[in-house]
């Protein structure tokens, strides 16, 4: 062992150390400078790229929708549409207009311009509220039955007032994938007259999208305005909100704001390079990212063959410095194995080296020493004499020779340490005893400050078994609050949407009570004719009668009139009775829904408030647990303290028993010494 220590400082390991840690610092300080340049530039460029693809896929999927963007705009401006527009109005059927066919005629030769990705080409009237699709689907609203404004559509339009794309939805008929393209057909007013629009399939831009690839590794993402990921390397994924999918907030915030970014992200447990970018005036939008692997690869393949070169150089330049360090050691290996025999009492030695350098004066140097030695030997022999004496412990000697040169010194040396050691054992013996005195004191505090800190600890953790059983209760509580606000939200959404529908219901109630009025003024106008038809049968009996022969075949007419006006009074009277009976049943009927829609109001008044209450108990529960988890926490800190406390404690207890017996031992020691 000590052998190797020598080693690692000789000459050539110094001139190891001296050459190559500065050579290799240097190296590996090029090397890192190499790397950090051309790893800035790669990495550039390797954003560039990633950019530039999912520009490219972006381009792409907005020419998609900008094709069927400008037809729908083409459709809009047809004047043949806006005329018909303005032709339909509040119940009038929009198949009888005169400008129907001709209109129908051109979204049918727009549907079959472009079967493959067009579904469906429609347009939609407001003032009627009614929907037409071309001829190969032949489907033609009826009053009543379709209400523009419910759609999910209508509003973005009258909003935006251009062109929108809207969610993905699947198309009941086929099972497909598809997506609205409408655009806005204004009056000269700016009035919205309705609309016209293509539905285009959506699996179509899955095709293109899987197409294209981002690297070896990398990939794209097709996101809809609503946050549906409609494209994905893993088809699991389809279908499902970014939301699901454990994004990281960076991606969501690009998302949320619609703003085209480069950024570094970690998702799906390995990091990713990419970017975020819109897809024009669509709403759509592309994700795009490369594993970080893949991204530094050219990085990494250089920093390989960098390394393997330095390593190459270094170990050239080892065998080199090996070379030259060994003409220098030979020489001096002789030198040390000699000092090695003199160091050992072998003054009997020849020098083989033969330099003209600094070595050979060395060996030179130290044969004249040698010979000096030899001289020395009696010196040596009373001294080693008198250092086996005070080996025993007798530290009274007497020295007989007489010592020259620096010799005397090592005399003078050898009486002032008898008078030293034999005042130093006396202080040390009188030190010993109050060292083992004080030891046994500081042994017995330390035990009893060890059982301390062990009952201390126990305790400890008893306490905080206790503490994390009740954490882990606050932490279920917490967690079945979380439930129960769910539950009352859920429930809340549901009794509003049903108190929105029996506000429909009593809209729908008042249009009966409103028609059924209008039908008793009709039978009121119908009763005033029959009497004045009876009034007319009267007076053309009369001048029949006055007429004579002549009349009496105009008498029977205007009996039968008369007759025929007696039957329209009864059946009026009748229908009379019965419009009056169903007013009476709709006005209980409107009675019994407006108590209905109170009672709701006030139910769903009543949830509000207890969703406010449920959402406060969750809060209180989240803070108590967190206040828990602290508690918690701390507990385990002190646990960890008292338990070093108690480890030290018995530490102590143990290095002072110890320290009392090499006290006792030390005793034992002085009283074998001779003063």
């Amino acid at each position: 062992m000590k052998r190797n220590k020598r080693n690692n400082h000789g000459i050539k390991s110094k001139m190891m150390r001296g050459i190559i840690t500065p050579t290799l610092g240097v190296l590996i300080l090029v090397a890192l400078v190499i790397l950090l340049l051309v790893g800035n530039s790669v990495g550039s460029l390797r954003t560039s790229e990633i950019n530039a693809e999912s520009a490219q896929v972006s381009n792409l999927i907005s020419e998609y929708f900008t094709r069927y963007m400008e037809v729908t705009t083409q459709v809009a401006a047809n004047n043949e549409l806006q005329q018909l527009f303005l032709e339909v109005k509040p119940g009038d059927r929009i198949a009888d207009a005169v400008h129907f066919e001709s209109v129908r005629k051109t979204m049918t030769n727009v549907f079959q311009s472009d079967k493959d990705n067009i579904l469906v080409c429609w347009i939609a009237d407001v003032d009627s509220s009614q929907c037409v699709e071309d001829e190969a689907s032949g489907y033609v609203s009826e009053l009543g039955e379709w209400d523009i404004t419910s759609r999910g559509w209508f509003a973005p339009v009258s909003e935006a007032g251009v062109t929108i794309v809207t969610e993905p939805y699947e198309n009941s008929s086929t099972g497909q994938m598809v997506s609205s393209i409408i655009t806005p057909v204004f009056g000269e007013g700016e009035e919205l007259l309705g609309v016209a629009a293509v539905d285009v399939s959506v699996d179509t831009l899955s095709v293109m999208m899987s197409e294209h690839k981002l690297g070896n590794s990398g990939f794209f993402m097709l996101l809809s305005p609503g946050g549906t990921i409609m494209y994905a390397p893993d088809e699991d994924m389809i279908y499902r909100s970014i939301q699901d999918v454990n994004m990281p907030r960076q991606v969501l915030d690009a998302f949320e704001n619609k703003q085209n970014k480069v950024f570094t992200y970690k998702w799906d447990g390995s990091k990713q390079h990419g970017c975020y970018q819109t897809i024009g005036a669509t709403g759509w939008s592309v994700l795009s990212g490369m594993p970080n692997g893949e991204y530094n690869n050219v990085i990494i393949r250089l920093s390989m063959a960098v390394v393997v070169f330095f390593v190459v150089a270094i170990a050239v330049l080892v065998v080199i410095i090996g070379k030259i360090s060994g003409g220098i050691v030979r020489p001096l290996k002789k030198l040390k194995q000699a000092a090695e025999e003199i160091a050992q009492g072998d003054l009997d030695i020849a020098l083989d080296v033969s330099s003209d350098d600094e070595v050979g004066a060395v060996a030179s140097a130290l044969d004249k020493t040698v010979v000096r030695l030899r001289d020395y030997i009696d010196y040596i022999n009373e001294i080693t004499e008198v250092i086996q004496e005070l080996s025993n412990g007798n530290l009274q000697f007497e020295l007989q020779q007489e010592y020259t040169g620096e010799f005397h010194k090592v005399k003078e040396g050898l009486e002032q340490l008898s008078d030293s050691l034999t005042h130093t054992i006396h202080n040390i013996d009188q030190a010993s005893i109050q060292v083992s005195g004080g030891s046994e004191q500081i042994a017995r505090g330390a035990q009893s400050l060890a059982e301390g800190a062990t009952s201390q600890a126990a305790t400890i953790q008893q306490l905080q078994a206790s503490i994390t059983e009740i954490a882990d209760q606050v932490s279920s509580n917490a967690q079945f609050a979380e439930e129960v606000k769910n539950s009352v939200n859920d429930m809340g959404a549901r009794l509003n949407f049903s108190n929105q529908q029996m506000s429909r219901a009593v809209d729908a109630m008042k249009e009966i009570t409103r028609c059924s009025g209008e039908i008793e003024h009709i039978i009121t106008t119908i009763e005033e004719i029959a009497d004045q038809t009876n009034l007319l049968s009267l007076n053309a009996s009369i001048e029949a009668a006055r007429a004579g022969e002549a009349g009496k075949g105009f008498a029977v007419v205007a009996g039968e009139v008369g007759g025929l006006a007696g039957e329209s009074m009864d059946a009026v009277q009748t229908s009379t009775i019965l419009i009056k009976n169903s007013m009476d049943a709709v006005k209980n009927g409107m009675d019994i829904v407006n108590q209905a829609a109170e009672q709701m109001q006030q139910v769903l008044s009543h949830t509000e408030t207890v969703q406010g209450l449920i959402d406060k108990i969750a809060y209180a529960s989240k803070t108590q647990s967190d206040g828990v988890e602290q508690i918690r926490s701390a507990l385990e800190q002190v646990t960890e303290v008292i338990s070093d406390n108690s480890a030290m404690a018995q530490e102590s207890a143990a290095a002072s028993q110890e320290l009392s017996a090499q006290s006792q031992n030390l005793t034992e020691m002085i009283q074998m010494f001779r003063l």
